[in-house]
This record gives structure tokens, C-alpha cells and sequence, in this order.
């Protein structure tokens, strides 16, 4: 969940009776696990919301272009309310962080933070492997230390250091690098995920790290460690 930004909101029209009414919204995750958005209240969410606090955000994978069916999803009933005061601060701070434009939104129109518990989840993680996730187990889960800032890592790699990812393939994988259009597309306590792409096929490789990271700050050392591995294995 905390891995992607954005997800797609329905709420419950109340202009138009007994009709769900979806959106593209920005989201940010506590560390209690909750959805937060921030809404304008001139907009048609808000108005439902206010209405009939229930809604649904559907989660996909932000690189499963090629073929979304095959790629992980998940769809999160919350029921939204507005953020309490005494919390307002917070949110509003790790908001700003993870979508710094926002703050221009407040200017032009009157924007104000939700809050969402996710009640129940239906998770997909490809075919044939889905289930119901309740809210209880959901916030009980331990997250992985990668996922908040898992994004912003991937976008680094795929745009600042594409020729280590041709390396990494190289090196773990009986796969031809030139043959394909890679990106990461996901990483984790264990590992990340390289997604090697052409006309007519998707291939994913994963790299296990070589030990499971304890810390964010450990990132940087696992990915040379295993860098500089893969060089040595062509040399």
C-alpha cells in the first residue's frame, strides 16, 4: 500500500443516487497503516463523503503496464472522516513531505485532510493468488522498512543509474539485457524486483539482497555490495 502514491477513490454519489463515483487521488500512510487524502470541498468526494463516510481505494501495481491483470492489486474499503485536530500537524507534515505541490492546492481552493482505517482488503497479487485481508490483521502486520520510501529509491535507479540495472541482469540472470527494456520495479527488505520488458514478453528478475536489511540507511551498501559483485563476475 505505501509503496505506490496514487489509487483510484470511489465514493458514494449523492448527486446521482445508487452510482459509485471514481477518482485518480494522491495518498499518504501513517504508521498506524491509515489512509490519508486531502480533498477539496467543493469537490464531488467530499460531498459524499460527508454524506456516507464509505469508499473504496483500488491500489495497482505502478508498473504492471504491460499486462495489470498479472501484476499485484488491491482494493481498500475504508470509511473516511476528517482529520482530528490534535493530529492535523502530523499529517500535514508527512503529507507535504511525500507531495510538496500540495500545498500550492489550499490557495485556490478550501482543501481539508481525511482519514481512512482500512476496514477490509481484497489483495491480488496475480492470478490465482488473492484473498481478504481484515483490518485488524491488516495493522497488525509488521511493514517492510522499504515500503514508504520504496518509489523514490526504484525512480533513482531507473533514472539515474539504468547502466547497473544491464549489470544486475548480466550478472544474476541467463538473460541477454540488450534484448529488453529494463526498469526496476520493486524492492524490499529482501531484494528488488528487475522487470525486463520487449513487444512480446515480460520477464521479472528477482535479486535477493545478501542479507535482509534491518534499516533504510543499509540501501545504498547492499546495492554496491551486489553491484560490484556483478561487475566483478563479467570481468
Amino acid at each position: 500500500m505505501a509503496f505506490n502514491r496514487v489509487g483510484n477513490l470511489s465514493t458514494l454519489s449523492q448527486s446521482h443516487k445508487g452510482f459509485p463515483f471514481g477518482s485518480i487521488v494522491p495518498y499518504d500512510v501513517t504508521e498506524q497503516g491509515d489512509i490519508i487524502i486531502y480533498v477539496s470541498k467543493i469537490s464531488e468526494h467530499y460531498k459524499n463523503i460527508i454524506s456516507d463516510s464509505r469508499a473504496s481505494l483500488f491500489i495497482s501495481d505502478p508498473f504492471g503496464i504491460h499486462d495489470p491483470q498479472a501484476h499485484a492489486r488491491a482494493t481498500l474499503l475504508v470509511n473516511f472522516i476528517p482529520v482530528e485536530k490534535d493530529s492535523l500537524s502530523e499529517v500535514e507534515k508527512s503529507y507535504r513531505a511525500r507531495f510538496p505541490n500540495s500545498e500550492s492546492f489550499e490557495i485556490s481552493h478550501d482543501f481539508v485532510f481525511m482519514r481512512g482505517a482500512p476496514e477490509n482488503i481484497r489483495w491480488i497479487g496475480g492470478f490465482g493468488d488473492m484473498g481478504w485481508v481484515n483490518g485488524d490483521a491488516y495493522r497488525g502486520a509488521s511493514p517492510d522498512i522499504l515500503a514508504y520510501t520504496g518509489l523514490d529509491i526504484v525512480r533513482h535507479m531507473n533514472f539515474d543509474h539504468p547502466e547497473a540495472l544491464t549489470d544486475y541482469v548480466r550478472a544474476f540472470s541467463s538473460l541477454d539485457p540488450s534484448l529488453y527494456s529494463l526498469q526496476m520495479t520493486h524492492i524490499h527488505c529482501g531484494g528488488f524486483t528487475i522487470t525486463l520488458s520487449s513487444e512480446s514478453e515480460e520477464e521479472r528478475l528477482e535479486i535477493p539482497f545478501p542479507k535482509i536489511l534491518k534499516d533504510i540507511e543499509e540501501v545504498r551498501g547492499a546495492m554496491i555490495e551486489l553491484l560490484k559483485s556483478a561487475r566483478a563476475f563479467h570481468t
